[in-house]
């Protein structure tokens, strides 16, 4: 949040939100029916959405208004 130039008082706050602590975890009714993508990194995030996708033979496009295309 820092390298993407949030205020660091806003931060602050988000971290310390009860929707932060909510948003850590999958509610127990999706484990095992969701799918999770990891976006601590964009890159690898972009493969993840990519290959589930592919999985659900969705072809993946690539052009602006595809945000994973590479």
């Amino acid at each position: 949040m820092t390298q993407r130039g949030d205020d660091a008082a806003m931060i602050a706050q988000r971290l310390a939100s009860d929707e932060f602590e909510r948003d850590l975890a999958l509610p127990d009714a999706l484990v095992g029916h969701a799918d999770v993508v990891d976006n601590d990194d964009w890159q690898l995030a972009r493969v993840q959405v990519d290959a589930l996708l592919i999985d659900w033979s969705v072809q993946p496009v690539s052009g602006d208004h595809n945000v994973t295309a590479s």
